[in-house]
């Protein structure tokens, strides 16, 4: 007979997208994903690379841990505009050093992050 996926599992299995943050370290590069896993493929939501930072004045020492932060920061402001919610979630817009947080709000849209090793 054989060991055959059964159709019923495959079924499941379509309908639970698993989503993930992703983060690559290179000898020159960092590289943070959004990636959607699903039957049919990995799909990238967004994706942010340390370079990158240059552009907001970051230009020396993008190899380090708080360059690792800072492009994690640059993910997911982007993820929070791919998926419309970034005016809802403004940030931090003064730098004062003091603790800052945001309380989540119920608009019908929800994106979790689980962290899992």
């Amino acid at each position: 007979m054989g060991s055959y996926p059964s159709y019923q599992l495959g079924q499941e299995q379509v309908r639970d997208t698993q989503i993930s943050f992703v983060v690559r370290f290179t000898n020159k590069d960092i590289i943070a994903q959004i990636v959607s896993a699903s039957i049919a493929g990995d799909m990238i939501l967004t994706s942010t690379y340390v370079h990158e930072l240059s552009q907001y004045g970051l230009d020396v020492g993008l190899t380090n841990y708080s360059a690792a932060y800072c492009t994690g920061l640059l993910l997911a402001r982007r993820v929070l505009k791919t998926l419309e919610m970034d005016e809802e979630y403004e940030g931090n817009v003064d730098a004062t050093g003091e603790d800052f947080s945001i309380e989540p709000i119920d608009t019908g849209q929800e994106f979790k992050f689980i962290a899992k090793q």
